[in-house]
């Protein structure tokens, strides 16, 4: 009996010492290590770890509990879903995390995240990409956007929305309000317009008015004379798509014969966009030439004797509005005159030539 009493003690020494127990094995692998006593075949007897069973009220009412306690809660019908217990809500396994009972999740795990689920940021949250890109690859119009219409990426399209879901440009910026667009980098000015370079880099620069001469070559030499149409000078101005205001100074000439105190004659001028190839070829006022200004005009009178040198320059302007797409040349035309006396050879020398007073100068308004 002692010899039984000291093998005893020896065995549970060593077991001890190894600080290993195993049930239904001799030779643990862990703290504690189970082994069924049947792990396969057909025997009905029943196996297994049965770990502490209590309700709710009791896992609520427990104090001291260690970090990783497990029990299984067999009634709910008990207690309150409070406390330490906020989160047994039903029957199950539940472990101890340091500050309340965590449920072991028996069903199938759920595989939300935000590819498949809608949700919300409990948090800040910054992603360090270092060297790593990031890609949206989309199809959709708004394929991508920040709280609806703020910021919108057209996928679909190749656009992109600021204050708008919909843009219909590259960049598309609306705003209900003024100053919506703002763009600081250094070249920035008050009263500064945004101008381009050839290349199509944005500078911000002083505005200066845009100014186009014209051609004064040829020139036609006028007859003072009633003549109701309108004839080409020889004059001409190419101007881009917009609204112009140009400015016209001819150099008034008169030749040909003497005129008296009593003779006088009223000039009209303005301009024709008729292809006119020769000096005093007929033409028609063009329709863009449809605000006022629409005419330059001028009187000339005597008296003026014969190989006097008379000379006077009258300036005037005339609106025109390219809305076309492209460059169109005006021709200048004068004519539809008033006259008073009657003299036969008097001209007016050169109308719309090269004269060094001749001028067609356009600068572009609102």
């Amino acid at each position: 009996m002692e010899n039984r009493i000291f093998t005893c003690l020896f065995l549970l020494a060593g077991t001890l010492a190894l600080a290993q127990v195993g049930v239904n094995t001799p030779d643990p692998q862990a703290t504690l290590d189970v082994v069924a006593k049947n792990a396969t075949g057909t025997a009905r007897t029943a196996e297994g770890l049965l770990v502490p069973r209590v309700d709710r009220q009791r896992a609520q009412s427990m104090t001291g509990v260690t970090t990783s306690t497990l029990v299984y809660v067999n009634n709910i019908a008990t207690g309150t879903a409070a406390g330490t217990a906020v989160n047994i809500n039903t029957t199950g396994y539940y472990y101890f995390d340091g500050n309340v009972w965590v449920k072991v999740n028996s069903g199938p795990i759920s595989d939300n995240n935000i590819y498949n689920t809608n949700g919300s940021l409990i948090g800040n949250r910054i992603v360090t990409q270092g060297k790593n890109t990031l890609t949206f690859n989309s199809d959709a119009v708004n394929g991508f956007s920040v709280d609806g219409s703020t910021f919108s990426v057209d996928a679909a399209n190749n656009r992109v929305g600021i204050g708008t879901a919909s843009p219909d440009k590259k960049l598309d910026v609306r705003s209900a309000s003024a100053g919506a667009v703002r763009i600081q980098d250094g070249t920035q000015g008050d009263g500064y317009v945004l101008t381009s370079t050839a290349d199509g880099t944005g500078i911000w620069k002083q505005p200066r008015a845009q100014v186009i001469r014209g051609a004064t070559t040829g020139g036609y030499d006028f007859p003072f004379a009633v003549i109701s149409e309108y004839r080409y000078t020889g004059a001409s101005i190419t101007l881009p798509p917009g609204k112009w205001l140009v400015t016209i100074s001819q150099l008034i000439y008169p030749q040909g014969a003497n005129l008296t105190a009593n003779d006088w004659m009223f000039v009209r001028s303005t301009f024709s966009e008729q292809n006119l190839t020769a000096t005093g070829q007929v033409g028609v006022q063009s329709a863009d030439v449809n605000n006022m200004p629409t005419l330059m005009s001028f009187q000339v009178s005597g008296p003026y004797t014969q190989g006097q040198l008379r000379l006077d320059v009258k300036t005037g302007s005339v609106y025109i509005n390219n809305s076309s797409n492209g460059n169109k040349t005006y021709r200048y035309i004068a004519g539809g005159t008033a006259v008073g006396g009657n003299v036969a050879g008097a001209y007016l020398k050169g109308l719309g030539g090269g004269w060094a007073e001749n001028s067609l100068v356009a600068t572009a308004i609102n």
